[in-house]
């Protein structure tokens, strides 16, 4: 049996603002360096999502022959809100395991200190892993679409450019990102 089962999700998630901490630029490197940053959604959206990790996982957990864990990539909060984490490990040493995009879909390659605030669009896979017979679910960002940033910047205030021109190269294959759609819409539908 597999350790792990990954499964895409057909649609991006539009329009993200990253709470707290945004470990984009370099991994969270407390323990395994971890790419990792969260965001908070309502009503529609939130439900169809946790729908579709509650069912990945489900499945995942049969495919790996373990049971499902209590444990979610979301959290409900009292205001119905409910916070999302996306996590994934760093594979190879100093080496981004998802690609960054500005608006025009040219690679981002200088990556600012990116903080909370900051507005994304999001490709995504779940990951569910097999640990000591009991399966895991995790929302693996594949492509990062970066709306707007706000940048950690201390006391020097620099604004970032998501644009055509230095530290960007164009790369062939990059991912479509519909970002006309309002989200919640019928484009969301299938995760």
């Amino acid at each position: 049996m597999a350790n792990y089962k990954i499964t895409h999700a057909k649609r991006d998630l539009k329009d993200l603002v990253l709470g707290r901490y945004v470990n984009i630029q370099k991994p969270d490197t407390y323990a395994d360096p971890v790419y990792k940053f969260d965001t908070t959604l309502t009503g529609e959206t939130a439900e169809k999502l946790i729908k579709a990790i509650d069912s990945a996982l489900e499945s995942g957990a049969v495919e790996t022959g373990s049971k499902p864990s209590n444990k979610r990539p979301y959290k409900r909060q009292d205001d119905n809100s409910v916070v999302f984490t996306f996590k994934i490990k760093e594979f190879e040493k100093d080496v981004r395991p998802f690609k960054l995009w500005d608006m025009n879909m040219k690679p981002i390659e200088d990556v600012p200190n990116l903080t909370g605030g900051t507005v994304v669009n999001v490709n995504f896979a779940f990951y569910v892993s097999n640990y000591k017979g009991t399966a895991f679910v995790a929302l693996q960002p594949t492509h990062i679409q970066v709306k707007h940033a706000e940048v950690y910047t201390g006391n020097e205030g620099a604004e970032p450019t998501f644009s055509e021109g230095d530290g960007y190269a164009s790369e062939e294959g990059s991912p479509q990102f519909d970002s006309q759609e309002p989200q919640g819409s019928a484009a969301d539908d299938d995760f």
